[in-house]
């Protein structure tokens, strides 16, 4: 089993479609999998959202903080996960491409490899393109380097709608 683990910090605004094409995108895919959304101290109505999917749809639990700390809304994510596979996906940035490049990763291999990592980032606005680049391409050098971690490296897909890049814990 796949298990997807979503992030959603007031998210309210494309938390629904995104779940919705995400949980599509898994279902044609055909492997088992589950989606936790880990609603993480939102005020804009991220958590009734995430409620009303997780009714809609067998496949999604949520997880709701009372406080914005998104390394423990990660941690409660995976914490919840029952797949073989975990993977982390931000609202506003998921691409099966690179889950299905990262599970033909851990197919080919002998025996079980460790984590497979992939390294994307969008630019804030006013940034460069090599400041967008620079931490990926420093995160794959490192991970490839550490035992038993491959590293998948892809273009970002563009944003739907821009990103507040305010810092997420108070």
């Amino acid at each position: 089993m796949i298990s997807i683990v979503v992030p959603a910090y007031n998210e309210a605004a494309l938390l629904g479609a995104t779940v919705r094409d995400l949980v599509d995108g898994l279902r044609a895919i055909g492997e088992p999998f589950e989606v936790h959304i880990v609603e993480n101290g939102s005020t804009d109505g991220s958590p009734a959202v995430a409620a009303r999917i997780a009714e809609a749809v067998p496949e999604v639990e949520t997880h709701t903080m009372r406080v914005a700390n998104y390394g423990e809304a990660l941690r409660t994510g995976l914490l919840a996960s029952r797949g073989d596979v975990a993977v982390i996906f931000d609202v506003d940035f998921w691409d099966l491409q690179l889950l299905l490049a990262a599970l033909e990763v851990l197919d080919a291999a002998d025996e079980p490899r460790g984590p497979v990592t992939g390294a994307g980032s969008h630019r804030a606005p006013g940034q460069s393109a090599d400041h967008q680049v620079a931490p990926s391409l420093a995160a794959a050098r490192f991970l490839t380097h550490a035992p038993a971690v491959s590293v998948l490296n892809a273009p970002a897909p563009p944003r739907t709608q821009p990103r507040d890049h305010r810092p997420r814990c108070p």
